[in-house]
């Protein structure tokens, strides 16, 4: 008996930015990017993320 394994889906788990705007992160001073949550309470929802990220986590609500 052999099942067929469906391989997992290649998506990546970080948001993918949308818009680069000048704004500067609160902690590196990099620039933002707009983000859509993928994961949680916010799934769905745009925010501003660092544009370093990872190394950076900085984020703003979007407005």
């Amino acid at each position: 008996m052999s099942a067929a394994v469906k391989p997992p889906e290649n998506k990546p788990a970080i948001a993918q930015p949308t818009a680069v705007v000048e704004t500067a992160c609160p902690q590196c001073g990099a620039g933002m990017v707009m983000r859509t949550a993928r994961k949680g309470a916010n799934a769905g929802g745009t925010f501003w993320g660092c544009s370093n990220f990872p190394s950076c986590r900085g984020v703003r609500q979007a407005s």
